[in-house]
């Protein structure tokens, strides 16, 4: 396991995260308009930014693997959603 180069950028970047989930969802929707290059140039900053602090290429493709998971659990109809009820 390789040990990271800037640990306390890196929890800089988890605060940073954490404090962001933390927000109330109003901030979230006072976002810039979407187009495929500004996706593109905050994904190359994310990434940057994720390198700087330390995180190794696994570390930010398990951070792009969850993140898919999320968006399709969330485009995911209701009515698909996996039940609890397990015969």
């Amino acid at each position: 396991m390789t040990k990271p180069k800037k640990a306390p950028e890196k929890a800089r970047v988890i605060k940073m995260a954490l404090v962001s989930s933390a927000s109330n969802s109003s901030t979230i929707t006072a976002k810039a308009p979407s187009s495929d290059k500004a996706v593109r140039i905050l994904a190359k900053s994310l990434f940057r930014q994720l390198k700087d602090a330390g995180y190794q290429n696994r570390d930010i493709l398990t951070l792009s693997t969850e993140l898919v998971s999320l968006i399709t659990t969330d485009m995911r109809p209701a009515a698909s959603a996996p039940s609890d009820n397990k015969h």
